[in-house]
């Protein structure tokens, strides 16, 4: 099965169950495999009365789809769904390196102002920019009003798609863990949950703040490439390391200054060279100063010219690789920023203060 579309039953309703269906479309169209897809539970009685055959879902899912609202947070039956896959990425992991995979996508359906347990706060699926109506009154509203934003709507069901299918395949190795049995411990508490009204935002991975420790990686990409930039990010955050990828930018921050401080902290830099990228301002800008720091890793997603200036730095083939499997180029990628990284272990920078708020 595809994927597991995890929801509460007090937030069903036909935009929920509508998404879904477009997601699930979304997700064939891009599959084109005889692979079960979505697990949507159609029933409104208690989850303990059926709970072996969401067992078997679960089982047999890549994916784990997270309808989060407040009820979500607050309901135990979600926890234990959460918790029953997390503990078969945990089995898959244990004799692979122990790093989970990152087969869990937790999507806001509706903001919770309650502080975000930290188990769905740092997996959160981020999409576009912090202006963007789903990321300010939840991906309901989107679907509420589809009809106005029929472009972004469907932009958001590509990507996620996208995420759906190349993850699921990068692992499709957890088909051979079919045990998901009902968590001993849920994977965060339901009472501090809600014990905390308006917190201040909880980060997420890739999206520091200024007052946290700087990402070990800046990932600088043309807003057209974004769905190959999410791809190479995740993979990233799988080997440990901390991204920052400029989806969103706080409210009320300037973009420019939050840009400079990343750029200035991170220990490493990426630039994917592409059709798009090679002739955008901000991507040259911020790729040259990576070059003057020394800390410049190249890589081409598009058989085009390395733009001038940079084409004698070692640059990483990626054009093929589309987040399945391995390739010589990643390979290349990841050893070179691996011996960089753990050289420099101990010298991480923390982001400078915002000249403007001093």
């Amino acid at each position: 099965m595809r994927f597991f579309f995890s929801y509460s039953r007090q937030n069903k309703d036909h935009f929920l169950r509508e998404f879904f269906d477009d997601l699930n479309e979304e997700v064939q169209t891009r599959s084109g495999d005889n692979l079960e897809e979505g697990f949507f539970d159609p029933s409104d009685s208690n989850i303990g009365d059926f709970w072996e055959q969401l067992e078997a879902a679960l089982g047999r899912s890549r994916v784990f789809v997270a309808a989060v609202t407040p009820g979500f947070v607050a309901s135990e039956f979600c926890a234990k769904e959460w918790g029953a896959f997390e503990a078969r990425l945990k089995n898959y992991a244990s004799n692979r390196g122990g790093i989970l995979p990152p087969l869990i996508l937790p999507l806001i359906w509706i903001p919770v102002l309650a502080e975000l347990p930290a188990a769905i706060a740092n997996r959160r699926y981020v999409h576009g920019d912090s202006g963007d109506i789903w990321n300010l009154k939840g991906l309901k509203q989107l679907c509420k009003l589809k009809g106005q934003f029929a472009g972004e709507y469907a932009g958001y069901l590509e990507a996620l798609a996208y995420s759906i299918v190349t993850r699921g395949s990068q692992f499709a190795d957890l088909d051979t863990i079919t045990e998901a049995h009902e968590p001993a411990q849920l994977p965060w508490d339901l009472r501090e949950a809600s014990r905390h009204p308006y917190p201040p935002p909880t980060p997420h991975p890739g999206l520091l703040t200024p007052q946290t420790a700087a990402a070990d990686i800046f990932l600088c990409y043309s807003r057209t490439d974004s769905n190959r930039a999410q791809t190479l990010a995740a993979r990233l955050r799988n080997q440990g390391w901390s991204v920052f990828i400029d989806l969103q930018t706080p409210i009320g921050e300037r973009w420019d200054q939050k840009i400079e401080r990343e750029l200035h902290a991170a220990r490493a830099v990426i630039v994917l060279w592409s059709s798009a990228s090679r002739t955008s301002d901000f991507v040259l800008e911020e790729a040259e100063y990576g070059k003057k720091k020394g800390n410049l890793y190249p890589a081409l997603i598009d058989n085009v010219e390395i733009p001038y200036g940079f084409g004698r730095i070692q640059t990483a083939d990626l054009i093929n690789w589309r987040g399945l499997g391995e390739s010589p180029g990643l390979t290349q990628l990841l050893e070179s920023l691996r011996g960089r990284l753990e050289v420099h272990a101990g010298s991480s920078a923390t982001v400078p203060p915002d000249p403007s708020r001093s």
